[in-house]
């Protein structure tokens, strides 16, 4: 019987070895399971912070980039920035509102101002009399108008022709001024003129405000000497038309007919 006794304790000590062996085993296998599980996650963790870091530089490098192009293009801007001081100006008698324009330097504006140069002597010549002046302002507005229009002011400045013809109407007891209130393009090839028209018989003066419309170009035929002198570069009116634009102001009601402001051809009725 103690036979029996000591095999079964030895059975038991050898089960007991045999199960803290396996324990131990699994203890062991789990121990290096969590390791292997633990480094695994550590990669993943350092190859996700690698990546974040990958992505914010190549956003920063991006965002540099966009803020040195915006800096340059700042750069190369400001020297074209300027700031244009300009007058508004308003007319006290219609209240209409223009702008008055400083030239600088510029081909369109040189050309611009050269433009508006002609217009106003076209303007003073056509509207204004003066009997000293009458041949040179007629010689004038002919060099400065194609066929039709030459052909109409001939016929208005001809007092055999037409009974209004300020030679025939102030001949040299007045005179007529104009006084170019503002010019502006309306297109290309057509400009507004505004102007005030100052007639002087005797003692009486009249003042009227009027607007002109006039289409214009410039052609390249031959010309005499004496015509370059007066219209170099070949101004040429292919369309005149002038409205009044407020009624007469300042006047003294003239004593018969002769006086009433007579403005040349294309005028409204």
């Amino acid at each position: 019987m103690s036979t029996t006794v000591i095999d079964s304790a030895v059975m038991n000590d050898s089960l007991t070895s045999k199960l803290q062996r396996r324990k131990r085993l699994v203890l062991k296998q789990d121990e290096q399971r969590y390791f292997d599980e633990a480094t695994a996650w550590e990669i993943d963790r350092q190859r996700t912070s690698a990546r974040s870091q990958t992505v914010a530089w190549w956003i920063a490098g991006g965002a540099s980039v966009i803020a040195a192009l915006s800096v340059t293009a700042v750069m190369l801007l400001t020297p074209l920035k300027q700031v244009d001081a300009f007058v508004v100006r308003v007319d006290n008698t219609t209240g209409i509102v223009d702008i008055v324009k400083s030239l600088r330097t510029g081909s369109t504006e040189y050309n611009e101002a050269i433009t508006k140069y002609f217009l106003a002597e076209y303007i003073h010549a056509r509207e204004g009399y003066s009997r000293p002046l009458a041949e040179s302002n007629y010689d004038l507005v002919t060099l400065m108008s194609d066929p039709n229009e030459r052909r109409q002011y001939e016929v208005y400045f001809d007092p055999v022709k037409n009974p209004k013809s300020p030679l025939k109407i102030y001949n040299t007891e007045g005179e007529v001024a104009a006084k170019i209130k503002s010019i502006s393009f309306l297109k290309k090839n057509t400009a507004a003129i505004r102007y005030r028209r100052i007639q002087r018989v005797g003692s009486s003066t009249t003042q009227s405000d009027w607007i002109a419309t006039v289409s214009f170009r410039y052609v390249n035929s031959p010309q005499a000497e004496q015509a370059r002198e007066i219209n170099p570069l070949g101004f040429l009116v292919s369309d005149y038309r002038t409205d009044p634009e407020t009624v007469l102001q300042n006047a003294e009601s003239p004593s018969d007919d002769s006086t009433i402001p007579v403005p040349a051809p294309g005028a409204s009725p």
